[in-house]
């Protein structure tokens, strides 16, 4: 059975990672609040990905064409980056959220 992701809302969660491979090299602990997870993260994509202009991609948007597939052309509009964490339990639990 596929897990049932839900995306932890704006609540400042804590949760602790337990696969070794899977940490973050901003930090040496585990242990992260969604917010600060998310800081990391976008602070990372602010230096490393978009040089200029993070603000546009993550939230006015930036201008486009886009073409999408089985569409009869090009559209013009916006497109932007959204960056969210979700979450999964092992097992039905309502005590985990």
């Amino acid at each position: 059975m596929e897990p049932q992701f839900e995306p932890l809302d704006s609540e400042n969660h804590v949760f602790c990672v337990l696969e070794s491979q899977a940490t973050l090299h901003a930090r040496s602990d585990k242990t992260y609040t969604t917010h600060d997870f998310l800081g990391i993260i976008s602070s990372f994509l602010q230096n490393h990905v978009f040089a200029s202009g993070f603000d546009f991609w993550t939230k006015t948007g930036v201008q486009c064409n886009l073409l999408k597939v089985g569409s009869n052309g090009w559209v013009k509009g916006k497109v932007r980056v959204k960056i969210i964490l979700e979450f999964a339990p092992d097992e039905s639990n309502d005590n985990l959220l």
